[in-house]
């Protein structure tokens, strides 16, 4: 079911702005994921990580929704480099080689590492 949802590009990434208080605007965003059925129904993030350590691609899943994450927030720190992005990630993450992988990936989209929070 993941692969699917991957293969026909059916899990999206979408910002929640994160505010300053002291400065009255963004300086952060924080990368929710989201993905739905062929029928458009929503299907919980909760959901989709457990059906994705039920397929053993959990690592899988969470690099896709990361990278996705950097597409997107590559937009908006394009036009201000002091911007930060909130991830989310698999916990496993910090145990695995993928962290490895994923900092090549930041640095793919010139994004600088310090720009995001884990």
């Amino acid at each position: 079911m993941i692969q699917r949802l991957i293969d026909n590009n059916q899990i999206k990434i979408f910002f929640q702005p994160i505010i300053s208080l002291k400065n009255n605007k963004i300086f952060a965003f924080e990368a929710l994921t989201r993905a739905y059925d062929g029928n458009e129904e929503l299907i919980s993030p909760i959901e989709l990580f457990i059906q994705a350590g039920k397929e053993n691609i959990s690592n899988t899943l969470d690099s896709y929704v990361r990278e996705l994450a950097l597409i997107k927030f590559l937009e908006y720190y394009k036009n201000d480099n002091d911007l930060m992005l909130f991830l989310n990630f698999e916990s496993t993450f910090i145990d695995s080689e993928e962290h490895n992988d994923f900092l090549e990936t930041v640095q793919k989209y010139s994004i600088n590492p310090s720009n995001l929070v884990l």
